[in-house]
């Protein structure tokens, strides 16, 4: 019976011709308050999980932006500085003729001898010369005290 009574008030209602009586008494066989009550409470929790969610997205992306900026802050900052380009003109390097001269085949005597020659011309562009104008102190285990301090007072004075 309470079946049939909510098909015929709902064939009603969708003509059209439903009596506020009627609707009352569809809501109440129904039990529409509930169910509304029960959906609301659902669908505000839904948009509390949402703002809770959607809250501390916001706050996390603003710790981030501060740790960033903190970090970011530490640094030194790197100045600037122009760099002055200043063109170099190619050097021209001149070419020895002859550079792959033919070597002359010569007994090995003449080459020590040769050898020796350059060796002592080497030593005599290398030879220091003394001047005879400043003073040298050398001395060895011989010398005494007195004479060392002497020649280098004469050094350093003149």
């Amino acid at each position: 019976m309470k079946q049939e009574t909510i098909e015929r008030l709902l064939a009603k209602r969708e003509a059209g011709t439903l009596t506020k009586e009627e609707l009352e008494l569809l809501n109440k066989l129904t039990r529409r308050d509930e169910v509304m009550a029960g959906a609301e409470r659902r669908a505000n929790a839904i948009v509390g999980r949402r703002r809770r969610a959607l809250a501390a997205c916001v706050a996390t992306c603003i710790m981030g932006v501060a740790v960033g900026l903190i970090f970011n802050q530490k640094q030194e900052p790197v100045p600037e500085i122009a760099q002055q380009v200043i063109p170099v003109a190619p050097v021209e390097i001149p070419e020895e003729e002859n550079i792959m001269a033919p070597v002359e085949t010569a007994p090995m005597q003449t080459a020590a001898v040769s050898a020796e020659k350059s060796v002592k011309q080497t030593r005599k562009k290398h030879a220091v010369k003394p001047d005879t104008q400043d003073p040298v102190v050398m001395c060895n285990s011989q010398c005494d005290a007195d004479s060392v301090i002497s020649d280098i007072w004469k050094f350093l004075t003149a």
